[in-house]
């Protein structure tokens, strides 16, 4: 998992992959979209990046963006 600097006191913080992103310095909390995704997309393997939007909230833009740079990959329908 990738380290993130804190958006408040700017310290390293390790998302924890589910969705939240909590530093234990100052206690700022700031989603982690990629760890909601992941989290997501292991219940719903063959979800359409549509229904991921609408059930994560985040934006096909950014959903894209993860899959271009190889962050979440995408599974192909057998049907």
């Amino acid at each position: 998992m990738d380290l993130v600097s804190c958006k408040k006191c700017k310290r390293l913080v390790v998302p924890d992959g589910l969705g939240v992103i909590k530093c234990s310095s100052c206690g700022y909390q700031a989603e982690d979209k990629l760890g909601k995704l992941r989290e997501y997309l292991l219940e719903h393997p063959c979800a359409s990046i549509q229904e991921v939007h609408h059930k994560t909230g985040v934006s096909i833009s950014t959903i894209r963006d993860y899959v271009n740079h190889g962050d979440i990959h995408t599974v192909k329908k057998m049907f």
